[in-house]
């Protein structure tokens, strides 16, 4: 079985473990549904971009477009994601039923946040390493890891802020009258 093959497969792997996560969170409905509906995006995305970091770790630079496609539509999700979690639910708006989730079960939530971005943050890399001339040859490999780790390590960063700064708005909002 080919490379490609093998990470086509994992994405596709991965994207079912996200659309589980998100079916557990959205709790039969009653509670945080959008990740259940946003992980369909996973299901589209995961395989490429898996076959894409093969592909760059093996010195191809075929399809450069795909990573920035991919990096366009994360930008786009992500902003659609917040404002469908900032409507309003059959038991409350968005915002509450994310909280309520959050705070019933916050490992699922952060695990499937990580899993969101993940696809996201290769997209990033990819765009990144292709802009920087990285063929991603076999003598790179270890190299090619830092900027995984810094993205990562950026991304979880925003996260927290995000959570820290939703958590102050609602604490203010709530606040206030």
């Amino acid at each position: 079985m080919s490379r490609a093959v093998v990470a086509g497969v994992a994405g596709a792997i991965t994207a079912a473990v996200a659309q589980f996560l998100a079916a557990m969170i959205s709790g039969g409905g009653h509670a945080w549904t959008e990740p259940f509906s946003f992980s369909a995006a996973m299901w589209i995305m995961f395989p490429p971009m898996f076959i894409r970091v093969q592909q760059h770790r093996s010195g191809s630079r075929r399809l450069v477009w795909l990573d920035w496609f991919a990096l366009f539509v994360a930008v786009l999700l992500d902003g659609l994601l917040v404002v469908a979690t900032r409507g309003d639910g059959l038991s409350g708006t968005g915002t509450e039923l994310f909280l309520r989730v959050l705070w019933m079960d916050p490992v699922l939530v952060v695990l499937w946040i990580a899993i969101w971005l993940s696809w996201q943050i290769i997209a990033l890399y990819l765009c990144l390493a292709g802009l920087s001339g990285d063929d991603g040859s076999r003598s790179r490999v270890r190299a090619d890891l830092m900027p995984i780790w810094v993205a990562g390590g950026l991304a979880c960063g925003f996260v927290l802020a995000c959570f820290a700064i939703f958590r102050w708005y609602i604490f203010v909002s709530s606040a206030g009258g």
